[in-house]
């Protein structure tokens, strides 16, 4: 084996092996929380010797504190209004009763089944409160879940960390001190001991974050130039909460960034899928860091410490504690017996779980309490356990169990049509009135405005952000991405965008493919067609009258396809075999007496996203 690393070259492998772990698990859309952990052990003392976090364990708690905040944090900002209104009664019981059934479930085996003393059983319990971001995200994103079920389990998985730290440090310091659990004459200040970094953490989140807020709408924070500002302003003011609140009440922190986030996410605006992807890129590595040096820590001959009591305990969590938490939080609630029955089998353990585990039995062991420390180091066996078997069950079966029980998403309808000019807004009406949803997109705020005084759905975004476009474009109903805006730029990168989200690649950059057919329909001689762009002239035409976008069962000779309506589904490509049910919307010379629509407004002269 070789000679152990020092501080340095320890905490640089880690970051490199988190980063690039992170990074590949990122583009292969599953939890990187497994991968990870075999990297640490791998790359610990007990198989390689490259990593070794002794050095560190003074700073860990630290670390561990700014980086689950950061990530509760990020997670928050995906929670708006919106997202928690999908199913506010399950996330208000998965927050509250949820989190109580888990603790005194995992409590009471921990005590019965483990011979756990009921301290260190009560500290096991407040561990497993929490499920886990780094494995839930990842899961969501690849399954396509109904609406209700995606919030619900979404907003348990961010919210409840602060829950679960909370009750995890204050348990622990009850249990360090010799304080009884048990209710007694000082229940009252236990129960202060519990509220108040819930106190603290509002006290100091709520006026600072309203402050950010209002900072980033000043005139200097305005356009692309001052969006690196803003994101700048949020992670120091993030940082600066967490720091506040932890000087205020121990364990706040968590409470100050994801109320933080939760504000941020009303008030940010457009702004919000910005800073929100700028958070992501800060906190994925910094949590694959983390993952690799509390991995490190592990030694494989503790397996042989894992006996079938173990393996009972992690399988009556999954199928025992986790329905009944399920079916007690989600009570009277909206959801069906399908999405709750999917719910109670989908509760996989994370970051913060094993990271709160590894606080515990560090701090009991360097606290010195012998038995304490030996009940305490078991406890985080047990954590590890539940962990790997959980993420491994529900990375695997979240899809099939998902077409099972019938709580994906229905099958897509909705078309994003990246450009707002008159040839989308024609388009969109004929859609709209064969009842496909449509959303309109496009970087010009005027644009946006007059979309919807149409009466159309029209969203204010960059379509060169892929990341902004999965942010607040992409959901389960998303069938196709048609580009009109004439920029090749910006039609190529939403094109591929749609192309790599969308299952069945439903998705063209539509005027640079018809650049020919439409140079031809609107008179462009060879010459003037290579150096220009046919779509401001199709455009005046359609608003001269001269061109229409109509619908037919089949396009007929010299007009070109915009779109196909086949058996209710929208298609961008022609459907392989179509029928009495298909529909074809064209763009065509008008038909002799039609006309287009009058005078031209500054919507109908518009011609690009991203045009001055």
């Amino acid at each position: 084996m070789p000679a152990m690393s020092g501080p340095t070259a320890t905490l640089a492998l880690s970051i490199g092996l988190g980063a690039g772990v992170s990074l590949l698990c990122q583009r292969a859309r599953i939890p990187g929380l497994l991968p990870l952990m075999g990297v640490g052990v791998l790359a610990g003392p007990s198989v390689l010797g490259i990593v070794d976090p002794e050095p560190l364990a003074g700073a860990m708690r630290g670390m561990v504190a700014v980086v689950v905040g950061l990530l509760v944090y990020e997670g928050a900002l995906h929670l708006d209004r919106d997202s928690i209104a999908q199913a506010p009664r399950a996330t208000r019981g998965l927050l509250t009763i949820g989190a109580l059934v888990s603790w005194l479930g995992c409590g009471f085996l921990g005590w019965w089944l483990l011979g756990l003393s009921p301290g260190i059983a009560a500290l096991l319990g407040a561990i497993l409160i929490v499920t886990g971001p780094t494995v839930v995200v990842p899961i969501l994103r690849r399954v396509r879940l109904t609406k209700g079920v995606h919030s619900a389990l979404l907003a348990e998985a961010i919210l409840i960390d602060p829950i679960g730290v909370i009750a995890t440090v204050v348990t622990l310091e009850v249990v360090s001190t010799g304080r009884e659990l048990a209710l007694s004459a000082a229940s009252g200040d236990l129960a202060g001991d519990y509220a108040l970094p819930f106190v603290a953490g509002l006290v100091v989140a709520v006026p600072l974050a309203l402050l950010t807020v209002w900072l980033s709408r000043r005139p200097a924070w305005r356009g692309r130039a001052g969006d690196e500002g803003v994101v700048t302003l949020c992670l120091a003011s993030c940082l600066l909460g967490a720091g506040l609140a932890e000087l205020l009440r121990h364990e706040a922190s968590l409470v100050a960034t994801a109320v933080m986030g939760l504000v941020m996410a009303r008030g940010l605006g457009r702004r919000t899928a910005m800073v929100r992807h700028a958070m992501e890129n800060i906190a994925v590595p910094l949590v694959g860091t983390l993952f690799v040096l509390l991995a490190s820590r592990f030694e494989l001959g503790r397996l042989r410490e894992v006996g079938w009591r173990e393996w009972v305990f992690v399988g009556a969590v999954l199928i025992i504690v986790r329905p009944l938490c399920v079916a007690l939080s989600t009570w009277r609630s909206p959801l069906s017996i399908r999405e709750r029955t999917y719910m109670a089998l989908m509760g996989p353990r994370g970051i913060v779980a094993v990271s709160s585990a590894a606080l515990v039995a560090e701090t009991v062991r360097s606290a010195g309490h012998g038995g304490l420390a030996e009940a305490a180091a078991r406890a985080e066996l047990i954590v590890l356990l539940l962990v790997v078997v959980s993420v491994a069950w529900s990375s695997t079966f979240a899809g099939p169990l998902a077409g099972l029980l019938r709580v994906r998403a229905p099958d897509e309808s909705k078309v994003l049509l990246v450009g707002i000019h008159r040839l989308s807004t024609a388009l969109a009406e004929q859609l709209s009135a064969r009842h496909v949803p449509v959303v309109l997109a496009d970087a010009n705020a005027e644009r946006v405005r007059l979309a919807t005084q149409q009466g159309l759905r029209a969203v204010h975004i960059d379509a060169t952000d892929e990341s902004e476009l999965e942010q607040r474009v992409l959901d389960p109903s998303l069938a196709c991405v048609l580009a009109l805006t004439g920029n090749e730029a910006v039609d190529t990168t939403a094109a591929r965008w749609g192309a790599a989200v969308i299952r069945r690649g439903q998705a063209r950059a539509w005027v640079e493919e018809h650049h020919a057919p439409l140079a031809a329909l609107v008179g462009l001689a060879e010459d003037e067609a290579r150096v220009a762009s046919p779509l401001g002239a199709v455009l005046h035409g359609l608003a001269i009258g001269e061109l229409a976008v109509s619908s037919a069962p089949h396009p007929q000779p010299g007009s070109i396809p915009l779109m196909w309506i086949h058996q209710g589904r929208p298609l961008v490509h022609a459907p392989g075999k179509p029928g009495v049910d298909t529909v074809c919307i064209v763009l065509a010379e008008a038909a002799p007496g039609g006309s287009g629509g009058g005078e031209e407004s500054d919507l109908n002269r518009s011609t690009g996203v991203n045009s001055p």
